[in-house]
């Protein structure tokens, strides 16, 4: 997953991952081909922007590759007066990559750690702007060797029937 990563990293750069002795050797483009969906797989999850009624304006920004009602169900029980609710969930295919991107955009608005302090939809705006320009910069420069699913998931609710984690290859989609 070496190749993946690396032609991951170049595509969030904006640059176009490209073989002959280049950034990417030839060698490594049959493991590329391989190991990209081998990537999204691993790497397929959710960020949510959660609220507590007990901390009014305050919404934490998260990630999960596990279903996000399991999620919202372990924060909950550490402790806080009243539950946290999920206002909106998307499934994306790097979920702690994106989570960090999300945090860094959102940085003006936080409060501490997962915490930010901003009106639900401005936040919710940042968020689906990330997973946009990400989705838009690896279809850009990875299409050839993304699998089909990458594609095709967009439109889909991308969750897997036993409540785990989304299927591979999730596109960011908000639901």
């Amino acid at each position: 997953m070496a190749a993946a990563t690396r032609a991951i990293q170049l595509a969030r750069a904006g640059e176009q991952p490209y073989f002959e002795e280049g950034q990417i050797g030839d060698i490594e483009r049959d493991a590329l081909v391989e190991g990209l969906p081998l990537w999204l797989a691993a790497k397929a999850g959710s960020l949510y922007l959660a609220a507590n009624a007990s901390w009014p304006g305050l919404f934490k920004i998260g990630c999960t590759r596990k279903s996000v009602e399991s999620r919202m169900r372990q924060l909950s029980g550490a402790g806080v007066a009243t539950p946290w609710v999920a206002c909106q969930t998307w499934l994306v295919h790097d979920a702690h990559g994106l989570e960090a991107m999300t945090h860094r955009a959102c940085q003006q608005w936080r409060v501490k750690g997962e915490l930010f302090h901003a009106p639900a939809e401005v936040l919710m705006q940042a968020i689906d702007a990330v997973v946009t320009q990400d989705r838009a910069m690896l279809a850009a420069s990875l299409s050839i060797y993304l699998p089909e699913t990458f594609e095709t998931a967009q439109g889909t609710n991308g969750s897997s029937s036993s409540g785990g984690p989304p299927t591979p290859a999730v596109l960011p989609i908000r639901t």
